[in-house]
């Protein structure tokens, strides 16, 4: 009932949380509703399982952040957590992440420039960063969780008559430990709707490159992300529709790219030479979510016409 947006696959068990106008968790091995997770007041804007699986923390209209228990699936009472994360929140958060490794949690506005860093142990702020100036649109640590990167809107009115547009770069890529940027992509005022790490953190995705019409890829390695240009430029892909792409995810082995059409249709994209490997047809309108089994053998899918689809691939 009602539009899927946002999946999360909890990564320790064969769980699913989709949110929209209901917050629920599923048993995937039967296919069936495990919970209905009641407490926010107003639609939820995203969904994030911490790495152990543990917890669940959603974010929506409501104004309000809230961590779930997924073992015994009431909302954690008394939690300091999640009072420290709401005082802090100017603004609805619409994206959140946590670190890999578990210690941090980063989120951010499609309204606000502004990104947030918290320790995912006692909630505490680690650090304020300054993002595309006119909102966000993505935001990814990096698979080592040494690397926070986001996309965004890189132009926003001011009330300046000499200057009625304040700009900035369509994405940016900041060393978690200290705040450093390491890396600002595409051209000042310029915009980009999604940026994602492969799950190895190899490779970087980032659809930054104004009127190319096409998925700019770049590689990342260890040894490059204290140097002044860490990101080496790869061949892009070119979807069928580049201005509507809704989504786009790495397999968990990195091989695979999906890419999710405003018409319904899913491509999929081999990583290593750039070539289209299928064309998943089914869903009838916009693909707002996508998550990949831990397995990387099952793609799931939803979208504005309700329907949670499951894609087997080879």
């Amino acid at each position: 009932a009602g539009a899927l947006t946002h999946l999360a696959f909890n990564p320790n068990n064969l769980m699913l949380a989709t949110s929209g106008d209901w917050l629920r968790l599923w048993n995937t091995s039967a296919t069936i509703l495990h919970r209905e997770l009641v407490g926010h007041t107003a639609r939820v804007n995203v969904i994030a399982f911490s790495p152990d699986g543990r917890y669940l923390v959603t974010a929506g209209d409501d104004h309000t952040l809230r961590i779930w228990n997924t073992a015994a699936p009431i909302l954690v009472n008394g939690n300091d957590f999640s009072r420290t994360l709401e005082a802090e929140l100017p603004a609805d958060i619409d994206f959140l992440s946590f670190s890999p490794d578990g210690s941090r949690l980063a989120g951010g506005s499609r309204r606000s420039s502004t990104v947030y860093v918290w320790d995912s142990r006692n909630g505490l702020p680690l650090l304020t960063l300054n993002g595309p100036v006119g909102g966000l649109t993505s935001l990814h640590f990096s698979p080592d969780s040494s690397l926070l990167a986001v996309s965004g809107i890189g132009f926003r009115r001011t009330s300046n008559p000499l200057d009625s547009y304040r700009r900035s770069n369509a994405a940016y890529v900041w060393k978690v430990n200290s705040g450093k940027l390491v890396a600002s992509l595409g051209a000042p005022g310029s915009s980009a709707s999604l940026i994602q790490f492969s799950q190895d953190g190899h490779t970087m995705l980032c659809d930054c490159l104004g009127d190319s019409k096409v998925l700019a890829l770049w590689r990342v390695s260890a040894s490059e992300q204290d140097s002044p240009n860490p990101l080496q430029v790869l061949p892009p892909i070119q979807p069928d529709d580049p201005a509507g792409v809704s989504d786009v995810l790495f397999s968990p082995g990195g091989k695979l790219l999906a890419v999710a059409l405003a018409d319904g249709q899913i491509e999929i994209w081999g990583t290593e030479n750039q070539n289209l490997l299928y064309n998943l047809i089914g869903h009838r309108g916009l693909v707002n979510a996508m998550a990949f089994r831990p397995d990387g053998k099952m793609l799931l899918s939803g979208g504005e016409d309700g329907i949670l689809a499951f894609w087997s691939l080879p």
